[in-house]
């Protein structure tokens, strides 16, 4: 299932429900919340409210998949209450190989733009 975000197609699973709202843009990609106005959890499977972060054409450039790649490290290394983040990184599609999703926990505090 595919939404148009920042003119970007963010692409998910049939296991997050809609709303999926826009919450960062940033040089890597972009970051969505999976919620609702009911302020219930959508992920069906574990039950969890979960921020997804989408980075297209990851792999088009070794620099560009390097700088990728030490960020998933940098934030699974990272031991902060706040901080998590789910190894498994998943394209959505088979026709667009070079997406990937970032799943993490999200926390409640300031957002800073």
């Amino acid at each position: 299932m595919g939404y148009d975000i920042y003119g970007n197609i963010f692409e998910v699973t049939a296991k997050y429900k809609p709303p999926i709202e826009p919450i960062g843009m940033g040089g890597y990609g972009i970051i969505c919340m999976v919620n609702s106005s009911s302020g219930s959890v959508l992920n069906s499977e574990t039950n969890e409210e979960v921020a997804l972060k989408q980075v297209a054409n990851a792999f088009d450039n070794l620099n560009y998949a390097k700088r990728i790649l030490r960020e998933i490290k940098m934030l699974l290394q990272m031991d902060h209450e706040n901080v998590w983040i789910n190894t498994h990184q998943h394209s959505p599609s088979r026709s667009s190989p070079s997406i990937i999703f970032f799943l993490s926990s999200t926390t409640k505090g300031l957002l800073w733009n």
